[in-house]
């Protein structure tokens, strides 16, 4: 995190409000750190394949699990993609199964699987027209450390996750070797409950980004081989030689879980309550907005790129009917949360991505913001600036 930070170039007269702001930016800039943890997760995948050939449920174990009744309800609040999932879930299991675990009898199913001491159980689904949204409950039998990922602090604004190398998808768009992060709370020392999401409607050559709908039915397969996060604990790493000697690599930051949970469920969507805008606005330099997307629960764009540049010499920002701008949901910088937020008419920018981050986000997040959005907001600021802008209302 430290080294992340470093490389952030922060005028040096900003006060301490942007140390406040670092979490967002973080989320924001995960879209360009994409790529090396998706190497870094095909590397893990491909170790563990090999060496951990253990997988499958473990009934003892589940029954001595206590079930938490209905997972999405649980976190949907406390997420960086917050909304009522729980308003339009799919539960995975049947009545009865769910009764059994509500009252921490075994149940056997795919959707519960245990793999070195961890059960990892997929309760309730969501999908929309492109995102999936998984409700995960993660039981660790000997307990997770107690500075795994920061749960021993009580800092404000801190979340909680826990990290998990995997491959998923659906049909011929697999993705391999991402590692991503699952959102949610730690029950106790033992559980955790939380909500993983996925762009599987995102469309993605090296650089561009483009949103395509899913079908209406679908099977999602989601292949976990590790689960980890930050803890003095640490954890070895066995590796081998391409010759097969076997090496210890120390990682001294991240306790692992290793593993294999492999899940496959059939996944209905849900297309209610989506809206599609054309906008066609072209700015001077080439740069477009086509549509802007809004589903139940997030907003976004489908740009034009000029011959020469990528969607990542670019920033997209939207925001509210207020003018301010609306909080990134956690996995992709163009895609932004609405939950509680008036969007019934909203603003949508593409700003150069350098410029955005070096001088224009600093109107937003200094410390004097809530005095001069009295005379000018931010989505006001923006459109004096921005490469191309469009106001979008919706029904």
């Amino acid at each position: 995190m430290r080294k992340w930070m470093e490389k952030i170039p922060v005028p040096e007269n900003l006060d301490q409000v942007v140390e406040k702001s670092l979490y967002q930016l973080k989320f924001e800039q995960k879209q360009k750190r994409r790529r090396r943890w998706a190497m870094a997760g095909s590397m893990t995948a491909a170790v563990f394949v090999v060496t951990l050939l253990f997988f499958g449920t473990h009934p003892a174990l589940a029954g001595k699990l206590p079930f938490i009744g209905h997972l999405f309800e649980q976190v949907e609040d406390d997420v960086a993609y917050s909304g009522k999932y729980s308003e339009k879930e799919e539960t995975l299991f049947s009545e009865e199964e769910a009764q059994k675990l509500d009252q921490g009898e075994v149940v056997k199913s795919p959707y519960i699987q245990t793999s070195s001491g961890v059960t990892v159980t997929v309760y309730e689904v969501y999908c929309n027209q492109y995102v999936l949204y998984l409700a995960v409950k993660i039981d660790c039998e000997e307990g997770f450390p107690a500075d795994f990922n920061g749960r021993d602090k009580a800092d404000e604004g801190h979340r909680e996750y826990i990290m998990h190398s995997s491959s998923s998808g659906f049909g011929e768009n697999f993705i391999g070797g991402s590692t991503e992060w699952i959102e949610g709370q730690f029950k106790d020392d033992h559980t955790f409950v939380g909500i993983y999401r996925e762009d599987l409607g995102a469309v993605r050559d090296d650089e561009n980004y483009e949103l395509v709908s899913l079908p209406e039915t679908f099977t999602y397969t989601w292949k976990i081989d590790d689960l980890f996060g930050m803890s003095s604990v640490g954890s070895e790493w066995k590796l081998h030689k391409p010759d097969g000697t076997e090496y210890v690599l120390w990682d001294e930051e991240c306790k692992h879980y290793q593993g294999q949970w492999n899940f496959e469920m059939e996944i209905h969507k849900d297309g209610s309550r989506t809206q599609t805008i054309e906008v066609g606005e072209t700015g001077d330099s080439g740069v477009g907005i086509d549509t802007v997307i809004k589903t139940p629960y997030e907003v976004t764009a489908n740009l034009s790129v000029p011959e020469g540049y990528t969607a990542s010499d670019y920033m997209l920002v939207i925001c509210d009917s207020d003018g301010d701008i609306l909080p990134c949901q956690g996995s992709n910088t163009s895609i932004y949360n609405i939950y509680q937020r008036n969007t019934d008419k909203i603003y949508v920018f593409v700003c150069d991505y350098y410029e955005y981050f070096n001088e224009l986000k600093i109107y937003r997040w200094k410390g004097d913001y809530e005095e001069k959005k009295k005379e000018k907001t931010f989505a006001k600021y923006l459109s004096e600036h921005a490469l191309v802008s469009a106001e979008v209302t919706f029904e």
